[in-house]
């Protein structure tokens, strides 16, 4: 998106990433990354930054798995 563009979609408030993160988007984001998802794969699912989506699983209480590929036994 060009910059323009971004500055206007965040004008008219339709910006996803700009927008407030409500109770059932945060209770998702929760079970989506207990099911195992990655805070990056939640972060392109529902369209907000990795930023947003680890603020709320650390608000949430939950503990983050480290990053990167689970290592093979």
């Amino acid at each position: 998106m060009k910059k323009e563009n971004a500055a206007l979609h965040h004008y008219r408030g339709l910006d996803p990433a700009r927008r407030r993160l409500n109770s059932t988007d945060r209770a998702q984001i929760v079970v989506l990354y207990d099911h195992g998802l990655s805070t990056a794969a939640i972060s392109r699912h529902l369209d907000i930054g990795k930023a947003t989506v680890n603020a709320a699983l650390r608000a949430a209480g939950v503990s983050l798995r480290p990053r990167g590929r689970p290592q093979s036994m």
